[in-house]
């Protein structure tokens, strides 16, 4: 710390290149070590939170575009305001409230196990974390996606002129429009992924799961700058990366970007 600001990053960024990330001031050990047991919990986490998130959000917005002011439609509509509503955070204290002091004890409030001790004891300490973070994005996902669907069933010439030929409903729906929606939504999940990180921090704090997250918070804590500058790093490089697959996947899904570009 007593060298110049420029040399002492230098020298931390080579490191990281070659994979010496530094030691830690406080635990006084590698951070590669802190992170071989932090990562994998958040990982997990992350991932599961992304996959049911979209897995409920699909599903929901073809259902309510499908009858646009229906009375499924309008029922998601307001479940899904009432649930953007309410931060990750206090959702996290309500599902310990609900599923572990009133059904005394269903699903655990703390503590992690890793998924080498069996799948279905890593499940229970990771489905309130998951459902947490996942919740508010699965109704952000189906608000966006749903009126995303319904401007393309009304306005779009491509959908007047598959009704014309006589083309079902729910086949223009999923093989026609929702192709062109996922456009937009794609953009929305690779901007979110950073915010997907970014809640694990105070989610794992709450659940104490000692994570990426709740590593990063007791590093600040504690002024532990090897653990900050690793942590910082591997949140940026991940919503970087998430961003470049967004990107290449809308020349995945729209050959006339591929076809532009050669």
């Amino acid at each position: 710390l007593a060298r110049p600001a420029p040399e002492r990053y230098l020298s931390w960024l080579l490191g990281v290149l070659t994979g010496n990330l530094g030691i830690s001031s406080v635990q006084q050990k590698p951070v590669t070590e802190i992170l071989a047991t932090a990562l994998p919990p958040t990982i997990e986490i992350v991932a599961l939170a992304f996959i049911v998130s979209l897995a409920v959000a699909l599903p929901v917005a073809l259902l309510a575009a499908r009858k646009p002011g229906g009375f499924f439609d309008r029922t998601i509509m307001v479940i899904s305001m009432a649930l953007l509503a309410i931060p990750n955070y206090v959702l996290a204290l309500l599902l310990v409230l609900i599923f572990a002091v009133a059904f005394r004890g269903m699903l655990p409030s703390l503590g992690y196990v890793p998924i080498s001790a069996g799948l279905w004891p890593n499940l229970r300490t990771v489905i309130l974390p998951v459902l947490a973070l996942s919740i508010p994005l699965m109704a952000f996902y189906a608000r966006f996606l749903r009126g995303d669907l319904v401007e393309q069933i009304n306005s779009a010439d491509y959908v007047d002129t598959a009704r014309a030929k006589g083309v079902g409903s729910w086949r223009i729906l999923w093989q026609h429009a929702f192709r062109n929606s996922s456009f937009g939504l794609l953009t929305i999940v690779g901007l979110n992924i950073g915010g997907l990180i970014g809640g694990t921090v105070i989610i794992e704090q709450i659940f104490s799961i000692r994570g990426l997250g709740m590593e990063m918070l007791q590093a600040l804590g504690a002024r532990d700058i090897a653990v900050v500058q690793i942590c910082v790093f591997i949140f940026a490089a991940v919503a970087i990366a998430a961003n470049l697959i967004v990107d290449v996947l809308y020349a995945v899904l729209d050959p006339r970007i591929r076809y532009g570009r050669n």
